[in-house]
């Protein structure tokens, strides 16, 4: 499965990378650089890893993904990796993170 949740975009993989830098049942995994709102994700048990900059999120059951802008979408169990949308600036000739 594959969940899409504003500018966060998370793809099932098989396997955690990195080193645990949560373990818990809420964790705010972007906040809003725009409007300062959240995006949080809550279950039983959250798992993030970071390996080098690149975030991974472990659900042991279903989870709720939330943001005031985007609504809430249920996550199923799994293991996901985060990846951010990105932009390119034409008139700065430059890529960068959206900014939500």
């Amino acid at each position: 499965m594959n969940y899409r949740h504003g500018d966060l975009f998370y793809k099932q993989v098989d396997s955690l990378k990195g080193e645990q830098i949560f373990e818990g049942k809420r964790f705010t995994l972007a906040e809003g650089e725009a409007t300062g709102h959240h995006h949080i994700i809550t279950a039983p048990k959250v798992i993030i890893t970071d390996d080098n900059g690149q975030r991974y999120m472990a659900l042991s059951s279903k989870g709720t993904l939330a943001h005031p802008e985007h609504g809430a979408v249920v996550i199923e169990p799994g293991i996901y990796i985060e990846i951010r949308e990105r932009e390119h600036d034409y008139f700065l000739n430059e890529t960068r993170r959206v900014v939500d």
